[in-house]
């Protein structure tokens, strides 16, 4: 009994919204941390490699 009432009002969002728009939004807030620090990492990463890498020449024209 205490189990039906404690998924009620899962069972009126998911009626309402759908599972998978529930589980989208679930996800957003317990992977915005690790979402953070991998945009951080990503950042710092291409900002190194562009330092780094060379970059090419322009291509010349044909004659």
């Amino acid at each position: 009994m205490m189990r039906r009432i404690a998924r009620a009002p899962w069972e009126l969002l998911k009626r309402a919204f759908g599972w998978l728009v529930l589980f989208e939004a679930r996800n957003k807030l317990l992977l915005a941390p690790s979402a953070v620090r991998l945009r951080r990492f990503e950042n710092t990463e291409t900002t190194r490699l562009a330092a780094v890498l060379v970059r090419p020449p322009p291509h010349a024209s044909p004659p």
